[in-house]
């Protein structure tokens, strides 16, 4: 019998030092905010919110897979309808519409939660039309953060994603804590969606709407695509559901709400440093957070099963795995989505779409059937949640089988908008508009990244990295990487012979 163990291989470039990326403040808080919104209806909700109910952990049982299925479906249509989405997204005018739609769904569904009951009909409404509208916003708001994320480098995807669990737990404390004051606590949770919707604004502008090229991505063979995408995605999410469902179970076992802060804090701080130690030194790799991370919530699992009664360490331990799962899961889509130079639509629509799937089948599972439930049996539980973790490691798609799915042209192609506006156009755009579908041709021939993409159109116009770092918003160490990157793959080794090959490249004419 072999058995393969993970093998984990430590690479320091000497010119990309320990770079934790170009931070945006406004995403960082952002997405903390959203995470923060999650804990509060997930672990908070029987407190701060079913006040029409006789008993609030009926309505909140049955809250969370009502949102939960609006929520799927919502993604996976991002995914189907991907190309009619693109219009939704075309303008920074519509996208903050859009956003602002998510934002109100969001506050309208965690009032109506305050309403919900499951002893008349008035009350099932409001819990059917809170989950309903919660599911929606709440998946509008994730996308446009994939959209922010996927236009990042890999060092700032994974420090903003591990630093918003921490802004997460403190406004979930804050909260938390207003709830003594009743009912400032849930009017406070209900506003956050809004808080989202201004800083998604803020970080909008620097990471989106300044790039050339954030609305132009290859083409994938989106059937195949989606299928290798959504089956780790349902194995890790049907995992993901059983640990949450156990670690919420503790949180209301464990003691009161300093004990269960301090749990939640503690499982942040450490998921936050674990993913950006193994970030600084394995990000050279697709799926490189899985090698290393995946053995360590394995183990936590296993000391959680040993110790029969719920504690702070098992608290702390469940939450801690819960918290990788989704950073980790989230860091995966972004990276495939930026790597590959992918829509975020595509990616996170299926990819997290299906994760969310996986977890609404773990959690009703354990719900329906009583040889899964956690609490019952444990063991059960541990080696169904094992093999998802072992088969959905191997079931993660690797970067050449990416790439053999990636057309090779573009979705959304620069040529395909120049020609739709050539003949209002002066001369100037015209040549402007042509000078940028040569980028993009260079840029689909040797399958950039989206970031590569932006340094290849600001190179060919003859700036250097200083300006680049300061208008693609990156460091100057990443500025260099890519620089270095794409000269790689262009198999040139000066500016200049970066310029001729774009000014020779063959404009494709319809």
């Amino acid at each position: 019998m072999e058995i393969k163990l993970p093998r984990v291989k430590v690479e320091v470039r000497e010119d990309e030092g320990f770079s934790l990326g170009k931070l945006s403040p406004a995403l960082i808080v952002g997405f903390g905010a959203h995470w923060a919104w999650v804990y509060l209806t997930m672990f908070n909700g029987q407190q701060l919110f079913f006040w029409n109910a006789a008993d609030p952990a009926v309505p909140a049982g049955l809250f969370h897979p009502v949102s939960l299925v609006f929520f799927v479906m919502t993604l996976l249509s991002y995914g189907v309808l991907s190309r009619a989405y693109r219009r939704l997204f075309a303008t920074q005018r519509r996208r903050a519409r859009l956003r602002f739609i998510g934002a109100t769904l969001g506050f309208a569904g965690t009032l109506f939660m305050c309403l919900a009951d499951v002893g008349s009909a008035a009350g099932i409404a409001a819990l059917a039309a809170g989950g309903a509208t919660t599911g929606i916003g709440s998946a509008i708001l994730l996308m446009s953060y994939g959209v922010s994320f996927g236009q990042c480098d890999i060092a700032t995807i994974v420090t903003s994603t591990a630093l918003s669990l921490v802004a997460g737990i403190a406004l979930y404390t804050a909260v938390s804590n207003l709830d003594l004051l009743h009912p400032l606590g849930a009017l406070a949770a209900a506003l956050i969606p809004f808080l989202e919707c201004w800083c998604l604004y803020r970080c909008s502008t620097a990471l989106v709407d300044k790039l050339e090229f954030a609305a132009i991505t290859l083409k994938v063979r989106k059937t195949p695509f989606a299928l290798r995408l959504c089956a780790p995605s349902l194995l890790f999410g049907f995992a993901l559901g059983a640990v949450r469902t156990q670690a919420i179970a503790d949180m209301h076992l464990v003691g009161g709400l300093g004990t269960q802060v301090v749990c939640i804090g503690a499982a942040a701080l450490t998921a936050c440093a674990l993913m950006i130690a193994v970030m600084l030194t394995q990000r050279q790799h697709i799926n490189f957070m899985f090698r290393p991370l995946l053995p360590l919530i394995a183990i936590a699992l296993v000391a959680v099963y040993f110790i029969a009664d719920a504690t702070p360490f098992t608290t702390f331990a469940l939450l801690l795995c819960y918290l990788l799962f989704e950073g980790t899961m989230w860091v995966s889509y972004a990276d495939i989505t930026q790597r590959f130079r992918l829509t975020s639509f595509v990616v996170f629509g299926f990819g997290r779409g299906a994760l969310a799937l996986g977890a609404l089948i773990g959690m009703t599972a354990s719900f329906a059937i009583p040889a899964l439930d956690s609490a019952t049996n444990p063991a059960n539980t541990l080696i169904i949640v094992f093999a998802c973790i072992i088969f959905g490691f191997g079931a993660l798609p690797r970067g050449s089988e990416l790439r053999a799915l990636i057309v090779g042209e573009s979705d959304n192609p620069a040529g395909e908008m120049l020609r739709g506006r050539e003949r209002a156009e002066s001369p100037e755009k015209a040549r402007a508009g042509r000078f940028k579908r040569k980028c993009e041709l260079v840029a689909n021939r040797y399958l950039l990244s989206k970031k590569e993409t932006e340094v290849l159109f600001l190179l060919a116009k003859g700036r250097n990295a200083a300006y680049i770092q300061e208008q693609l918003y990156i460091s100057e160490g990443t500025a260099r990487t890519h620089m270095r990157h794409i000269y790689k793959k262009l198999d040139i080794h000066t500016q200049q012979e970066l310029m001729d090959l774009v000014e020779g490249s063959e404009e494709e004419v319809a």
